[in-house]
């Protein structure tokens, strides 16, 4: 977030984000598993198409949620990426891999707390809109020091009322 001084809190900004960005590339780069990241993403695209699609279900959910944990931690097993900075689609792989597996957790937990169907997202166990109890947001954020957190936000409604979706 920055400060009210834009001149000074820019530069240490900047600063702060080249070495994350430098700390994850010689992370990367020195990594000695010998996990592979095309088999990883194979293995949570089958999860998600799955378990997470749009009629969900609290044991699907719960079994996704642990197959996530369980790439996350195999993640940290990848073996390194093709040497170079130039080109290097193995490293692109490695790095969008991460973030897929980050979105993907968050999509599970969001889905595992908002017991209701709404929209896109179908409960089987949780049939019906609950707007009582979940007319909220679901934001979902990451620490690198911390676990992962989840709450809800207030929908600010202003000019349309919210209703049911009829087919």
């Amino acid at each position: 977030m920055c400060s009210p001084n834009i001149n000074s809190s820019f530069p240490n900004y900047f600063s702060n984000i080249s070495r994350l960005y430098e700390s994850n590339f010689k992370r990367i780069a020195n990594s000695q598993g010998n996990e592979k990241h095309y088999v990883l993403k194979q293995e949570l695209n089958e999860t998600m198409d799955k378990l997470v699609g749009i009629f969900r279900n609290a044991q699907d959910l719960q079994a996704a949620l642990g197959k996530v944990k369980e790439l996350k931690e195999r993640f940290s097993h990848l073996g390194p990426p093709q040497s170079g900075l130039k080109f290097n689609h193995d490293l692109l792989a490695h790095l969008e891999l991460e973030a897929n597996i980050d979105v993907a957790e968050a999509i599970v937990i969001g889905a595992l707390m908002r017991k209701e169907s709404r929209g896109s997202h179908s409960r089987k166990d949780f049939p019906t809109r609950n707007d009582n109890e979940f007319l909220k947001h679901t934001l979902v954020s990451y620490d690198a020091k911390g676990p992962i957190t989840a709450k809800y936000k207030p929908v600010m409604i202003d000019k349309y009322q919210p209703e049911e979706r009829k087919y």
